[in-house]
């Protein structure tokens, strides 16, 4: 190649193969590669119009990296906020001795030991020097994963790059959540905060949340605590979502078409869309589940577990990880719209999820409520209480979440 292409850049690329993916290691999940030729020709797109997002990783959850202990067939994208950076050190390889950076890489809930190799870990460490105490959230692709008495580790590999507090959806959810979890509690003995709203999420049992309909509400959220019952395996449990917003693309012409972005996606994303039932000792309900919420019960991405069901041969079939889902006791946060409240449409959508042990109690009543504090600073949101087993953990609504709304049947 007489230049070699630069990250982040756009081009065109012409005349290439593509195969079966043939070889280890690799960088993403994806089943086949592209080949370039003798006569492959690129060229660069100077003005880029902005289609194209300028990451895309695969990150994994750090509850979902057990399974890739010494897989050599894909690497694994982490992303967490770095602690308890250690001095550089120094070891002795098959090729001679190397300088390493040992530092933690945490989500708020666990933590992971990491290991960055020679010259990268020297390049790692000025950036980070020079960071001072802000949060320093950082993307490692590409690493290998092990395992050390029962301690899993990640290292840098020769492809591994890192990108500090790049402007990423998952990076910006990831500090929300730490500076929610470390926001100090404020109380009657701090006078000096002032221009403050509460606004309380109420607890439900089904039965109230059924008789909410035909009310002049227009939007309401509230908190209930079930057993998921069954899952409904008749609906499809995926859906083609936009690359810009998290809506459910219709395919019109043979293209997949958004109609809120108004445009062609050419490379839609996958996630999850899960149907359930759900019950307490009052009523049972259906509740739609979205990407987040699913991901975080099951541990796993659509795109896995696709290529896990083309795997056994099962194709579109509903995977054992999702039937798994039944039986679980759940808190969920309800986002009850106009078609709930005003039409008294019986299909809800939960905009959050925590799993627990406890049983759902038969008695909810509203006067005892189950509440999400958020105090309101010079124009910025700090949930109180938001920790990462609490039930009032809510979240902004971004591009990892399922449709805000039902388009099809």
């Amino acid at each position: 190649m007489e230049e070699v292409p630069e990250e982040g850049k756009v081009y065109v690329i012409s005349e290439f193969n593509v195969d079966d993916v043939k070889y280890s290691y690799s960088a993403v999940s994806n089943k086949k590669e592209i080949y370039f030729l003798k006569r492959t020709t690129m060229t660069l797109i100077k003005e880029d119009d902005g289609m194209i997002p300028k990451y895309k990783f695969e990150l994994v959850g750090f509850n979902a990296l057990k399974a890739r202990v010494g897989d050599t067939n894909i690497l694994t994208d982490l992303m967490g906020s770095v602690e308890n950076i250690l001095p550089m050190q120094s070891r002795n390889t098959a090729t001679g001795p190397k300088d390493i950076l040992l530092f933690d890489l945490t989500d708020g809930s666990e933590r992971i030991k990491v290991t960055v190799w020679a010259d990268q870990a020297h390049e790692l460490k000025a950036e980070l020097d020079k960071m001072g105490d802000e949060y320093k959230i950082i993307i490692l692709t590409s690493c290998g994963i092990t395992e050390y008495r029962k301690q899993l580790q990640a290292s840098s590999l020769s492809p591994t790059k890192f990108y500090i507090n790049p402007n990423y959806d998952a990076v910006h959810n990831l500090r929300y959540k730490l500076n929610a979890i470390n926001e100090p509690m404020i109380g009657d003995e701090s006078p000096s905060v002032v221009d403050c709203s509460e606004t309380k999420i109420e607890t439900y049992n089904l039965k109230q949340i059924t008789e909410l309909r035909k009310s002049d509400m227009q939007n309401l959220e509230v908190i209930c605590h079930v057993s998921v019952c069954s899952i409904d395996a008749q609906s499809k449990w995926w859906f083609y979502s936009c690359d810009s917003c998290p809506n459910e693309l219709t395919f019109i012409d043979n293209s997949y078409k958004c109609e809120d972005c108004v445009k062609i996606v050419s490379y839609p994303d996958k996630r999850f869309k899960v149907s359930m039932y759900v019950t307490d000792p009052t009523d049972t309900i259906q509740v739609f589940m979205f990407d987040r919420e699913v991901r975080r019960l099951v541990s796993a991405t659509v795109n896995g577990l696709i290529g896990q069901n083309m795997k056994e041969g099962k194709g579109d079939k509903i995977p054992e990880k999702i039937i798994n889902i039944t039986g679980k006791r759940l808190i969920l946060t309800l986002s009850l719209n106009p078609k709930n409240l005003v039409d008294g449409n019986s299909v809800y959508f939960a905009s959050d999820v925590v799993e627990t042990s406890e049983n759902p109690s038969p008695e909810q009543p509203s006067e005892q409520n189950t509440t999400v504090s958020t105090t309101h600073h010079n124009g910025a949101a700090v949930d109180n209480t938001m920790g990462i087993k609490s039930a009032s953990n809510k979240r902004v609504h971004n591009k990892d979440d399922g449709p805000t709304k039902k388009k099809k049947t």
